[in-house]
């Protein structure tokens, strides 16, 4: 019997043989596929002060949000916390001295949001965000967060740090949080927040450990360690007297977590630059070891993250997505970017596409974007709806058309004939007027009959295994990854 055999690199850092962490989320094993090489991951956290083992690091746009100023200088760290999340991140490897770090080859973007005390202010954290985002940040790791006391988002939450996360992950970026080291049944804030990767700490063991907050929201687990047995987390940083003499020191918490998911993130995105935060999450969750109860859990998620897999996953996302007749398609359409689950990691297939959505996919599909600072084209879009200006993109291209009355009804489900006539208008075919219907439930007095058989000629779509179209039910979700995949590889 043939086995393949896979190489693990093994850098030279001497104190590489202390990191049982590493090993246990198979970080090695990842670096055979990326290292992070072009992914700038932002630290908000209480600055970064390099030492020799950060010295190779590439840093960029450190700001602090206390002073607003910027430059390295400004986010000097005296507490030696974001140093050490930032060496758990992007240690120099491979150097003989000290200790590794995940995404070995990932930039660095240092904002000091805590003081030297190891505190801030939510508005801190949110200038924080905006900070990253506005200078091209692709991950942001929250080693940070607020106890909820019970409560759930958005009853714990704040207006301000929560409109930046929405607004950062709209913008394709991603953001991992520590769960909190109470040990409590709920998350800190602002782990808690449902676009937010919550990690809570494991053990050598790979199980929770006892001080990992969990409850509703919790992701996953990452090596965070346990001081009774000795399971550190090591890195090189400084102690928090204030004296900035470098050393390695170890530490435990889910604060120490984080870091290991940002930076397997950051490899990840180097690996496939196509994924967006909801794929990014769904393909964590996807790739865990799964530890304590079978599926997901209040104490450890989903599980255990795993580099190696996650890294290198080209699967699909979704949960309810299993071997559907439309996976292949669906593969697809997914990894260019043209469609996209929902936060829960569901697909829902057997659910309906309206019309604002459909003509949504459609202006993606062909490459395209929303007009913007749109018109009202119907009387029920105004220009203020999301979909306003993919309508009106439509609309003016010639494909998308409303109703005698003057509406679009964006929020109606589309019909399959809808779908079918906006679709084959915006390749750009001709109508085909033949003597015979392309089904037996569609007759040529029709006045989408022509449209249809250039559809079906044209390959943009199929009908039901009896033969029939049945042009007045709407589509499902399934439906149109099918017809999107037919319309952008007619030849497959």
């Amino acid at each position: 019997m043939d086995v393949e055999f896979v190489e693990f690199v093994i850098p030279n850092d001497p104190r590489f043989v202390d990191q049982w962490n590493f090993n246990q989320v198979r970080i090695p094993t990842a670096w055979d596929s990326a290292t992070g090489v072009g992914v700038t991951v932002a630290v908000l956290d209480t600055g970064v002060s390099p030492g020799p083992d950060l010295a190779c690091r590439a840093f960029v746009a450190p700001f602090d949000t206390f002073t607003g100023f910027a430059g390295m200088d400004a986010v000097r760290d005296l507490r030696g916390h974001g140093t050490h999340v930032t060496g758990t991140i992007a240690q120099c490897t491979d150097n003989a001295q000290g200790f590794a770090g995940t995404a070995r080859d990932a930039t660095i973007m240092p904002v000091r949001v805590l003081d030297d005390t190891g505190t801030g202010t939510s508005q801190r954290v949110a200038n924080g965000i905006l900070h990253a985002v506005e200078n091209g940040a692709d991950v942001i790791n929250l080693s940070l967060g607020f106890d909820c006391f019970g409560e759930s988002w958005p009853t714990c939450g704040d207006y301000a740090v929560d409109m930046e996360i929405e607004a950062a992950v709209a913008a394709g970026v991603v953001i991992v949080a520590a769960a909190g080291n109470d040990g409590f049944d709920h998350l800190s804030y602002p782990a808690n927040h449902p676009l937010v990767i919550a990690v809570g700490a494991s053990d050598a063991t790979g199980t929770n450990t006892d001080y990992s907050s969990g409850g509703t929201g919790l992701d996953l687990l990452a090596p965070g360690g346990q001081t009774l047995r000795g399971e550190l987390i090591y890195q090189e940083t400084v102690p928090d007297d204030g004296t900035l003499n470098h050393g390695y020191f170890g530490k435990i918490g889910t604060s120490m977590a984080a870091p290991h998911v940002s930076g397997i993130v950051a490899m990840m995105l180097e690996h496939n630059p196509s994924l967006s935060p909801l794929k990014v999450r769904c393909t964590l969750i996807d790739t865990v070891e799964d530890v304590g109860a079978p599926g997901w859990d209040p104490y450890s998620g989903w599980g255990e993250v795993r580099a190696d897999t996650a890294v290198t996953h080209r699967g699909e996302f979704f949960t309810d997505v299993t071997t559907e007749w439309f996976e292949p398609d669906l593969s697809v359409v997914v990894n260019d970017g043209i469609v996209d689950g929902f936060k829960d990691c569901t697909f829902r297939p057997e659910s309906d596409v309206t019309r604002a959505q459909s003509v949504k996919l459609l202006v993606v599909a062909l490459d395209e974007a929303g007009i913007e600072a749109p018109q009202q084209i119907f009387t029920d879009v105004p220009g203020t709806a999301w979909s306003a200006g993919f309508i009106q993109r439509g609309y003016e291209a010639g494909w998308v058309t409303g109703y005698e009355d003057g509406t679009f009804r964006p929020g109606v489900p589309i019909t399959r004939i809808d779908l079918a006539v906006f679709a084959t208008k915006a390749m750009g075919y001709e109508p085909i007027d033949a003597d015979v219907p392309p089904f037996p439930d569609v007759s040529t007095d029709d006045w989408f009959h022509a449209w249809l058989t250039s559809a079906k000629v044209n390959g943009v779509i199929h009908g039901h295994g009896d033969g029939t179209f049945r042009p007045s039910v709407p589509v499902t979700r399934a439906q149109a990854v099918t017809i999107l995949y037919n319309m952008l590889y007619p030849e497959q």
